[in-house]
């Protein structure tokens, strides 16, 4: 009797990962696809007399917006896809951390039209930097929960993986706290410093090359 309930158990706390990763893509997907729609076209622009680079012009802090708002959602995927590569199973606990993930991930668009239309306010930058901040924290937080459940994993991550995964997670929220930090000084220098995400991600291989080797 003791044996079935040990059994029914681990069911219970071995749950299947292809629903969970399905969930988390079909989210990501439709949060980068809807932040085009924070591109507003200006009605008063006359292409007959002030042309495409007008235009563009105008639409740069919408563009601004969409841009670091796209590479960090894309930044984003790729590390919890990583992440996830060395998972075999996952359980209720790990199931509630990624929705937790999920939840300001889902805040992205509103965050980056906030800073398309108030592209001159600091305080707009600091909103847009929490919440690509509380991403990167639940990111970690899933990693750490990884960590301390090895029989959740495929196969056991060396120090040096460890080390790489986790600098490439932490590094987004400290590179948000500088751009807040920046943004009270000069905005639109806040803002680009956003664009600093993408770079130190693929500036790390260890945890690549760890997944290749698992492949």
């Amino acid at each position: 009797m003791s044996d079935q309930k040990t059994v029914s158990k681990k069911k219970i706390e071995r749950l299947p990962i292809d629903r969970m990763n399905a969930m988390s893509d079909g989210i990501l997907a439709i949060v980068i696809t809807l932040l085009v729609l924070g591109i507003d076209i200006p009605t008063d622009h006359r292409f007959s007399e002030q042309g495409l680079l007008q235009l563009f012009i105008k639409l740069k802090p919408s563009l601004t917006a969409y841009g670091v708002s796209f590479m960090a959602v894309a930044v984003f995927w790729i590390q919890h896809t990583a992440l996830f590569q060395f998972l075999r199973h996952v359980n209720r606990h790990l199931v509630w951390l990624n929705i937790l993930f999920l939840l300001p991930i889902t805040l992205i668009p509103f965050v980056a039209k906030l800073k398309a239309v108030y592209r001159y306010e600091p305080l707009v930058v600091m909103l847009f930097a929490s919440v690509l901040t509380l991403c990167g924290l639940f990111l970690l937080f899933i990693w750490i929960y990884v960590l301390t459940h090895p029989e959740l994993l495929v196969v056991q991550i060396s120090s040096k993986v460890k080390r790489s995964m986790t600098f490439r997670i932490i590094v987004s929220p400290l590179i948000c706290l500088i751009a807040m930090g920046v943004a009270f000084v000069d905005v639109d220098v806040g803002t680009y410093v956003f664009t600093l995400i993408p770079l130190f991600y693929f500036s790390h291989h260890a945890v690549d090359a760890s997944i290749q080797e698992m492949m």
